[in-house]
């Protein structure tokens, strides 16, 4: 009712004389009764379904039980009677859902014909006479009825439940109704067991109806699980398309702090660092809901499933960052993980997911990380797994090769390196609906080693056109930085310059070599860096040293020769998107532009921007190259399991693979700890494949399939013995 005041209604089932009663009680918020009043036909059984306020005063749907009819009793302010008036039909009828119209109100229940039950709408007018009544049956199963309705401009959405039209004894029935209460158009929702549905609310934003119900499903007969469904409504309401502002996410450093090298502890979380499981986690949070963040690139994240933390430690550790997330995900925050390539993290990090909900591809679980990719960056010529890389100047980070082995190999182990990650990365996106996108960290595709000046060269451009080509279609989004040093450029200082600066025009010439798949817009996230200066007298810096120091200059305060502190995110990423709003439209010059699209902003590093308080906290309206910003899917496009058979299931480690639509290429498979038992890739890809996992423990296993087109199911394999 507002100011923390309710209304409450309640049925006094046994009054003082055999009779039925309802009562309103109103209570302030600290739960004290401030008026309670009560309502009854003498000895006549009644029973009071819903309240709704209209007017300032309430009507109550009751219903008559002992002649069926439902009933609308009309309250004033203080829940004092005003009248009533009670809505006999030709059969028994029953009303359970109520809903204000724009002549007054509808009904929604069900009558009793004397062999089946039908759902039931009533429409009364303001002053309490019905307009009309209106039966609506299942003509195909029998009986059905209503439990809510939700009224529209052009008419209602009613929502109960029918006999089965699909599996299981009952369905939920959704009906489209106009205003006059014609069904315009059924739907059914349902599995194997019993479904129900209870209540309907209307979200015009998105011309839909969100739907709450039960089932009994999994032989939980005494509380069935809750679910929530929706559905679109055509409300006849003219669909504006919401203003669209570009999204920020954020590079999280330090979120997870290890013991370094040489430690005793060498690997192991310390935990007297970090953000997560302090209150550090609470700060981060509502630094990204004060400055718009909804995305969060957490740092240290692979930590926690590394084989050294994978113990009472690092399992509770699993829980602190499941909480983390889940409080993010309440407050539409998104989190990013941040993939190590030596030892599999992201494998673990993707049975992470599942273990949360065991019965597998629960796809908006909030406590599960959302997208995911990779650390290795093969541009920056750093170590590769290739047994011929020697070793790397801890002074300056150069890479020193073995004798024999050139820079040329250097580069492409690196792009292998990387494509294999790539490539490992897709297929645990596939095979996880948890995990939406597989994200992409790119600072130069490739440049070949020039060793007499001893810097890179750029002139190889057909190779770094066929990396781009390479990784772009195997990535959802590429986050390019414009940030820190690289050696061979000390950075891409744009802020504040304009078109004609080289540094843009190296940016320009970088995404050029993106968006080469016409029928796919290639989607960047720009990436900022927000180390910046703090002390011109101490040589205080937060990055590493004055090179460092380019963006994050632009978002220091005072003195005045370092920046004005009116400057916030909102007015760096106007800037970028100022001064880039022609490049994107260079389709004659790079034809490939038109199909790369700017889907967000990102910003590093946090713990250089966490005590700044931005004077504009808000967020860019989209240009003609953000139409498509980072947002939640709706759906994953994986192989359907209906098209991968596993016989027979449980087995004794023998067993046969089929697919019926696509051939299988590689088989793995995991124990329910993320430890890969088993690994093969076929000779040549086939339709039905024959396995022995002999020897093999009993056991719950994981199957990960890889077919021929890329796609990926996976199942469950049960092994008894």
């Amino acid at each position: 009712c507002g100011q923390g005041e309710f209304t409450v209604l309640l049925n006094l089932v046994w009054g003082e004389t055999p009779r039925h009663a309802f009562r309103l009680l109103h209570i302030d918020s600290t739960g004290q009764a401030l008026w309670q009043t009560t309502h009854d036909l003498g000895s006549t059984e009644i029973f009071a379904e819903k309240l709704l306020s209209h007017n300032g005063e309430y009507i109550v749907l009751v219903n008559r039980l002992d002649n069926p009819a439902p009933m609308l009793w009309q309250l004033n302010a203080q829940g004092a009677y005003n009248t009533h008036s009670t809505f006999s039909q030709a059969h028994h009828t029953w009303g359970y859902g109520l809903t204000n119209t724009t002549s007054g109100f509808a009904i929604a229940g069900k009558e009793y014909n004397g062999s089946q039950y039908n759902a039931s709408l009533l429409r009364m007018a303001a002053n309490l006479s019905q307009i009309s009544h209106s039966t609506h049956n299942n003509s195909s199963t029998g009986n059905a009825w209503y439990e809510d309705l939700t009224a529209h401009p052009t008419g209602f959405l009613a929502i109960g439940q029918c006999d089965n039209q699909g599996e299981g004894q009952q369905d939920v029935w959704i009906c489209h109704i106009d205003s006059l209460g014609d069904t315009l158009k059924t739907e059914t929702l349902g599995g194997e067991e019993n479904d129900y549905g209870h209540a309907v609310v209307l979200v015009p934003q998105l011309f839909s109806a969100f739907i709450a119900g039960y089932n009994n499903s999994y032989s939980i007969a005494e509380s069935g699980n809750a679910y929530l469904g929706g559905v679109k409504v055509d409300m006849g309401l003219p669909e504006v398309e919401e203003e669209c502002k570009v999204p920020r996410a954020l590079w999280v450093d330090g979120f997870v702090e290890i013991y370094p090298t040489g430690h005793p502890k060498e690997g192991e979380i310390n935990t007297s660092l970090g953000i997560l499981n302090k209150s550090s986690a609470n700060d981060l949070i509502n630094f990204s809901i004060q400055n718009e963040i909804t995305n969060l690139v957490l740092y240290g994240v692979d930590h926690i499933f590394r084989d050294v933390n994978q113990n009472a430690t690092g399992t509770a550790y699993k829980g602190y960052l499941s909480s983390f997330i889940t409080k993010c995900d309440s407050l539409g925050i998104l989190c990013t993980f941040l993939s190590g390539y030596k030892n599999k993290e992201y494998d673990r990090a993707s049975f992470y997911n599942s273990e949360l909900n065991v019965a597998g591809n629960n796809y908006k679980y909030s406590g599960k990380l959302r997208y995911i990719m990779p650390e290795h960056e093969f541009w920056n010529a750093r170590k590769t797994t290739s047994s011929r890389h020697q070793s790397t100047n801890p002074t300056n980070d150069i890479v020193i090769l073995s004798t024999g082995y050139t820079w040329d190999q250097h580069y492409y182990d690196c792009y292998t390196d990387h494509k294999n990650i790539m490539d490992s990365l897709n297929i645990i996106d596939a095979s996880d609906a948890n995990i939406w996108e597989v994200h992409d960290y790119i600072g130069y595709f490739y440049h070949r080693w020039d060793s007499s000046s001893n810097s890179y060269s750029e002139t190889n451009t057909a190779w770094r056109a066929a990396i781009a080509d390479t990784l772009e279609d195997m990535s959802n989004g590429i986050y390019i930085p414009y940030y820190l040093k690289h050696e061979w450029d000390s950075g891409v200082a744009f802020v504040g310059r304009n078109n004609a600066n080289g540094y843009v025009q190296l940016w320009q010439e970088r995404i050029s070599y993106l968006g080469q798949n016409n029928s796919k817009p290639t989607r960047i996230f720009p990436l900022f860096s927000a180390e910046y200066f703090k002390s011109w007298s101490n040589n205080d810096y937060c990055g590493d040293d004055e090179s460092t120091d380019f963006l994050g200059k632009y978002l220091h305060g005072p003195p005045a020769n370092v920046g004005n502190s009116s400057n916030t995110f909102k007015k760096v990423e106007k800037l970028y998107l100022d001064q880039h709003d022609s490049i994107y439209t260079q389709t004659t010059a790079f034809p490939n532009l038109q199909n790369v699209e700017v889907n967000a902003t990102s910003w590093y590093k946090y713990s250089c921007v966490q005590n700044k308080n931005f004077t504009d906290k808000g967020r860019n309206n989209c240009y003609v190259f953000t139409k498509h910003p980072l947002r939640i899917e709706d759906d994953k496009n994986h192989v359907l399991n209906t098209e991968i058979s596993i016989y027979p299931n449980p087995n004794n480690g023998s067993f046969v693979i089929g697919s019926s639509i696509q051939k299988i290429e590689s088989i793995r498979v995991f124990d329910y700890s993320g430890i890969m038992v088993f690994n093969r890739k076929l000779i040549e890809p086939i339709r039905e494949v024959n396995f022995d996992l002999y020897p093999i423990q009993s056991g719950l296993y994981i199957l990960v399939i890889e077919c021929d087109n890329r796609t990926v199911s996976t199942r469950k394999l049960i092994v008894s013995k």
